[in-house]
Order: C-alpha cells, then structure tokens, then sequence
C-alpha cells in the first residue's frame, strides 16, 4: 500500500548476474556527479559504521547509497538463458523513490545489491 510498479532496464550485471528474483530487496546505488543527479543524499557514516559514499576519479563524482530495501515485483530477462530483448526489474516504490530512481536511471549509473533474506543471515 502507497507504493506503485516501477520497471527499470537493466543490464545482466547490474541485476545482480540474475540472482535477484520477485519477493526480494534491493538497495539502489548511484555513481554520477551530485550536482547532475540533482539529489539531496545524506553521506554521513551509516550505523554499522561503514561510509555511505565513497568518492571515484573525476572531481564531484561519487557512488553513494540511493535507496534501501526497496521490494522487487519481478525480473524479466536478467538471465542470460531468458529470451527478453531488455532485462527488466520492476519494484514497489513510492511517488519519491520513483522519481529518484528515474533520475538516477536518466543521469548517472544505477546500481542494485541483493539485501539478504532472514534465510540467509542464519
């Protein structure tokens, strides 16, 4: 509730070489000039102490953490033995993380990692 379906193309690796699947959680990362992706992110040591944002070559440019858990509806043609003429993944976000991941999407390099379920922290 209060989410809608967003699809996003994507390329093999991005999705997580094929290992992200329906009823999973992402975390969406960005690499882009701050300024281009015109984002308000907070940068600041998250609470496991580890930075979310790590600078890389060119002046102003940095990969920094987008989105947390966010849920996967479904991925269509992320693996290589699919069939799809574009790999896709469609997540359940709200109006915001929409329009945040679309910009991301438009103006810098999206990024995905698979966020590990209860069955896989044991």
């Amino acid at each position: 509730e209060g989410t809608e379906a967003l699809s996003l193309p994507l390329d093999y690796v991005r999705a997580v070489s094929g290992h992200v699947q329906a009823g999973d959680q992402v975390n969406a990362y960005v690499t882009g000039n701050r300024a281009k992706v015109n984002l308000e992110i907070n940068v600041e040591t998250g609470d496991d102490g580890i930075p979310e944002s790590v600078s890389v070559g060119a002046k102003g440019q940095a990969t920094f953490l987008l989105l947390d858990e966010i849920p996967v509806i479904e991925v269509l043609g992320a693996n290589p033995a699919q069939e799809t003429s574009t790999p896709t993944m469609t997540l359940a976000v709200t109006k915001k993380e929409a329009a945040t991941l679309i910009s991301a999407q438009e103006t810098a390099k999206l990024w995905f990692t698979l966020v590990p379920g209860e069955e896989d922290e044991q």
